[in-house]
């Protein structure tokens, strides 16, 4: 289950366009196989670097799909990693009431399991997740608090190029009046 955890919880470092036709290759080859849970993995990491090229509909559609192909293969931790990308996605493209609540369920969501699990590092990306959410939607205090739990996990993981990403979210909560 780590391995699997390690391959769909990434905090994105490299270049969108790169990532996104590497995700779209081995998206490809894990369908040439047969491999559900490849696909799934490929899925998610395409949905990602989707978001990240400004593509949010698209982006949601590949999360959609992630998680369906999650859920016919019991793929809970890539469920969950679909959750809280789920959550970044809206928080980076914007949206209504409706979709803040939607975004900040699916990251809380994702904690919940990755703490069950004892995913260390689907627990900081779940609480970086619920960072972004409170920050495009508001929440500086919250942003604060989670960004920094994010980064306290990180650093215990040895995760200094994640937690890097991570201290660009706690700068802007500090920076809109967080303590």
């Amino acid at each position: 289950m780590q391995a699997d955890a390690e391959k769909v919880l990434t905090i994105a470092e490299d270049e969108p366009a790169v990532t996104l036709k590497d995700a779209e290759s081995a998206k490809a080859q894990a369908e040439r196989s047969s491999d559900r849970k490849g696909q799934a993995i490929a899925t998610i990491q395409v949905a990602q670097a989707l978001s990240l090229t400004g593509k949010p509909q698209e982006a949601l559609a590949a999360v959609t799909e992630a998680m369906d192909l999650c859920e016919d293969t019991r793929f809970d931790v890539g469920r969950a990693a679909a959750l809280a990308l789920t959550a970044r996605i809206v928080a980076a493209h914007g949206g209504g009431e409706d979709d803040a609540e939607l975004a900040l369920e699916s990251a809380e969501d994702a904690l919940r399991f990755f703490r069950r699990a004892g995913i260390r590092r689907g627990e900081a990306v779940a609480l970086w997740s619920m960072a972004r959410v409170e920050a495009a939607f508001g929440g500086p205090q919250q942003v604060v608090r989670c960004a920094r739990e994010s980064i306290a996990l990180l650093q215990e993981l040895g995760e200094s190029a994640a937690e890097a990403v991570v201290n660009h979210t706690l700068a802007d909560g500090l920076v809109a009046g967080g303590d």
